[in-house]
């Protein structure tokens, strides 16, 4: 998961740099609006996204924290050490939401020339700056709790042992998996129905997001179901 998460960031990365640099090329909205303003709303969804989906992978895991302390009579000082990596990501998650919406709202406002084209640029270099650092803030709690996930998967490799369960039982990565693409998929969708039917943005195009949603949300249901099944 922690792979996905890194490959996705990056990709929002990518995505910032090249709207910012669609947006300065433009000239400060001039005739490459339509291709700035396209870029520019979907670096902010792949920002959102990415931040979101860091948000659920901490849901998830410590949801399964929980269960496994729960089920398995385990050491409860493991849930509240996955409540602190909480506290710890996210301010940024959503600090960093709040600061790519905030780009975006200027960028709306630079179009109707209510604010002037250079806040709105410098509003969105700023936002993609935070963005990075909130990355790196955020991927530094993943990392330890990638730790934390494997001090937990050590204590069910000891009790499927003590136990005799089977190994399968001491493996929980996969179901944080399958959720994080179930509400990955529905984002996009999310996505869509916002560009379309909220900014009026008509000429939008429905089979991308329908694809990625319905093979998101199929992906991480099969996976749930599977991970179901063998539990």
């Amino acid at each position: 998961m922690p792979l996905l998460l890194t490959l996705l960031a990056t990709g929002s990365l990518v995505a910032f740099f090249v709207a910012l640099a669609s947006g300065a090329m433009g000239a400060a909205f001039l005739p490459g609006l339509p291709n700035h303003l396209t870029l520019g709303i979907l670096a902010a969804l792949m920002a959102c996204t990415v931040h979101c989906a860091v948000f659920t992978y901490f849901l998830g895991t410590g949801l399964s924290i929980k269960e496994a302390v729960a089920v398995h009579q385990l050491d409860p000082a493991l849930i509240e050490e996955t409540k602190t990596m909480k506290k710890r990501a996210f301010p940024w998650v959503f600090n960093a939401i709040f600061a790519v919406m905030g780009a975006v709202l200027a960028g709306g406002f630079a179009m109707s020339g209510r604010v002037p084209a250079w806040l709105h640029g410098l509003l969105a270099a700023g936002a993609a700056a935070f963005s990075i650092y909130a990355f790196y803030k955020e991927f530094a709690v993943i990392r330890d709790n990638v730790t934390l996930l494997n001090t937990l998967k050590k204590h069910l490799v000891q009790k499927s042992i003590e136990n005799q369960w089977p190994p399968e039982e001491a493996d929980m990565s996969r179901v944080d998996q399958g959720r994080a693409l179930v509400f990955f998929g529905f984002s996009a969708a999310f996505a869509f129905v916002y560009l379309r039917y909220i900014t009026r943005t008509e000429w939008m195009p429905v089979l991308p997001f329908a694809l990625v949603s319905s093979l998101s949300i199929a992906l991480g249901s099969m996976i749930l179901k599977v991970e179901g099944r063998s539990r």
